[in-house]
């Protein structure tokens, strides 16, 4: 049977070979001695299955939802002693959705002096006839970033970071909407991540939704990061992020978004590694009401890690959680769970990271309405095979269950996802 193809289809087809005869005539007309060009080209073919299982009315529902698909990627780089253009271009064809990504990168400049990095990318999405997406609406989106900056000493940078994202639905609906959205903001780093590094951010941005004005907000960012490792012997993490957004509109409450995390490490014999992890996040809104209102989670964990051999190593890490809601006592509740990991790392032939999470959420209010209490088996499964000559078969699997005394409220969500990819 000879396949059809939508017009839409075609124009992202005939856009990608385009895209791909300008770039072989670039390397090809460009003199050798004034740029030196390198390019990678890779063709995957994969699978990705979301599985959703929930209850409606007593009765057990399951969506599925199966993609097959092949992309083509190719990516052109140039360089010589002032300037370095990349171009790169990824066509995706799949059963359900067919995308296209363009992408053009240009850096020029000393980082002694002042350098330049400017990248965009546009992306294409089309959804097939008869896809099995619920919510289906094809899309545009463009992306453009500029940095600017220097190195004023080994260990100290400055940049000017600016980006641009831009949105188009093919249709509006009451979840998908077109938007506009800049910010511009500096960053600071300081030090060396081999010993001890320190990075301070301040944007602001501001994002505008013609069709539904509700949506449109101002934004101010700040985040510090900071890495310190004085001895080698203990490393201490910490990253504090604080994110306002203030709506244009009166139906949606303006709010502060805070989010915070340390780690510290302490570097045994044999290297083994002992840690603590906290983190926590909060929303606070200026007007709280029924749908937006205050909540901050905290957790806390314990972890133990251990290796085996040059290339393996286990993990285990005893977690508590808890979530505070001072205007909804339903809201409230406390988590209990232990993660077991194991990491096989041989970089030049496979890796793999698999983890188990086992647990239980209780919520603190006894005739909860809204919520019931449960137990949680979350799976991850991550990995990579080297096959031969460029030839590699990747993995990716969710799932995550949970198990609830009101059976009605039970849930799960699993995703699948291998490929098959050759580099050349």
């Amino acid at each position: 049977m000879i396949p059809v193809y939508s017009q839409n289809e075609q124009n992202m087809g005939m856009i990608s070979c385009i895209f791909i005869i300008i770039c072989v005539s670039i390397c090809i007309l460009l003199p050798s001695s004034l740029l030196r060009a390198e390019n990678s080209n890779s063709i995957v073919t994969g699978y990705d299955s979301f599985i959703d299982h929930y209850t409606i009315l007593q009765d057990d529902t399951t969506e599925i939802l199966n993609e097959y698909y092949t992309s083509l990627t190719n990516r052109f780089a140039f360089d010589n002693a002032k300037m370095k253009p990349e171009l790169g271009n990824s066509l995706k064809i799949g059963n359900q959705t067919v995308g296209n990504r363009m992408d053009l990168g240009l850096q020029f400049g000393r980082e002694s002096f002042i350098k330049t990095e400017l990248k965009t990318d546009l992306y294409i999405k089309h959804f097939r006839e008869n896809s099995d997406y619920s919510f289906s609406n094809d899309y545009k989106q463009l992306n453009t970033r500029l940095n600017i900056g220097r190195k004023f000493s080994d260990n100290i940078e400055i940049y000017s970071r600016s980006r641009l994202e831009i949105v188009d639905y093919e249709n509006r609906t009451e979840f998908d909407y077109d938007y506009n959205y800049i910010d511009t903001g500096v960053e600071i780093s300081a030090g060396s991540i081999l010993n001890n590094l320190f990075h301070v951010s301040a944007s602001y941005g501001s994002r505008e939704a013609p069709d539904t004005t509700a949506l449109s907000y101002k934004r101010q960012m700040i985040e510090l990061d900071a890495f310190i490792s004085p001895d080698g012997k203990y490393r201490h993490n910490l990253s504090v992020l604080a994110n306002r957004r203030k709506y244009s509109g009166s139906s949606r409450s303006s709010l502060w978004n805070l989010y915070s995390f340390y780690r510290f490490t302490l570097l045994a014999e044999s290297e083994k590694e002992y840690s603590i992890e906290l983190d926590g996040e909060s929303s606070i809104y200026d007007s709280p009401s029924s749908i937006y209102f205050d909540t901050h989670f905290v957790r806390a964990g314990l972890k133990i890690s251990i290796p085996f051999t040059d290339i393996d190593r286990i993990s285990i890490e005893p977690r508590y959680a808890r979530m505070f809601c001072d205007q909804y006592s339903e809201e409230r509740y406390q988590e209990y769970s232990i993660i077991a990991g194991v990491e096989i790392m041989d970089i030049d032939n496979f890796w793999c990271m698999l983890s188990y999470e086992p647990g239980r959420r209780n919520y603190l209010k006894e005739e909860n309405e809204l919520y019931s209490d449960f137990y949680l088996n979350r799976l991850s499964i991550m990995g990579s095979i080297s096959i031969y000559s460029g030839i590699s078969a990747d993995i990716f699997i969710i799932h995550d269950p949970e198990t609830h005394t009101r059976k009605e409220d039970d849930f799960s969500i699993t995703l699948i996802s291998v490929s098959l990819s050759k580099r050349f």
